[in-house]
C-alpha cells in the first residue's frame, strides 16, 4: 500500500481529474442504483461492534436513455416515511434535486464539504479519506457527509471516475455507508 500525503501533488492530481472525469457521464446512457444503510448504534468506545447487519434506510435508481430519465426512491419498513415514489423527466439528469445520487455520480459535488483529504491506493483500488468540515462549513446540499460524523472514506471507480462506496462514521455512534451498482454501465447514445 502506498499512501499520497495531504502535501503531495498526487492528491491535487486525483482532485483534479474527479472534478473532470464524471462529466462524461453527462452524455451517455446508463442505470444506476444506490442502496443506503445505518450503523447507528451498532459501536460504542471500548466494545466490539454488534453483530447485527446494517439498516437499509434507502434505494435509489436513475436510469437515464436518449429520451430523458427515470428516478425511483424505495424506503422500506419499518421507517414513518415508507414507500416507493417515480419521477421521470428530460433535461440534465444532474439537476435533479437528490444530492446523495448526484454526489456519487459527480464527486466533485462533496468535495467542498471535506478537508484533511488524503488518497490512498490498497490493491488497486482508489480511495479517499477526509474529514467532514465542522458544522457550520458543510454545503447545505451535501448528502454524503453528515455533520456529526469524524471520518469519511470513500471508493473511486477509476473507470468513469464516481464513487462507488462511501462511508461517514463516528467511533462511538456508527455511521452511514452509501454503495452504488451500476445496473447497465454507460455508454455513448446513438445521437
Amino acid at each position: 500500500m502506498s499512501t499520497t500525503n495531504r502535501g503531495d501533488p498526487n492528491v491535487g492530481r486525483v482532485v483534479a481529474w474527479m472534478l473532470l472525469k464524471p462529466r462524461r457521464l453527462r452524455g451517455m446512457a446508463f442505470e444506476v442504483q444506490i442502496n443506503t444503510y445505518s450503523a447507528r448504534g451498532q459501536r460504542k468506545p471500548y466494545r466490539t461492534p454488534l453483530p447485527t447487519a446494517p439498516l437499509l434506510i434507502r434505494t435509489e435508481s436513475l436510469a437515464v436513455g436518449r429520451g430523458g430519465w427515470r428516478y425511483s426512491r424505495q424506503i422500506p419498513e419499518p421507517s414513518e416515511y415508507a414507500g416507493h415514489s417515480v419521477m421521470e423527466g428530460v433535461g440534465p439528469w444532474w439537476q435533479l434535486d437528490k444530492p446523495g445520487l448526484c454526489e456519487h455520480l459527480d464527486p466533485a459535488l462533496v468535495l467542498s464539504s471535506l478537508y484533511e483529504l488524503e488518497v490512498v491506493y490498497e490493491s488497486d483500488v482508489l480511495w479517499l479519506r477526509a474529514k467532514p468540515r465542522p458544522h457550520g462549513d458543510i454545503d447545505d446540499a451535501a448528502a454524503l457527509v453528515f455533520c456529526d460524523e469524524e471520518t469519511w472514506q470513500g471508493r473511486v471507480d477509476r473507470q468513469w471516475g464516481v464513487l462507488v462506496d462511501v462511508k461517514s462514521w463516528s467511533d462511538e455512534e456508527g455511521g452511514v455507508r452509501s454503495v452504488l451498482q451500476w445496473r447497465h454501465e454507460p455508454y455513448h447514445q446513438e445521437q
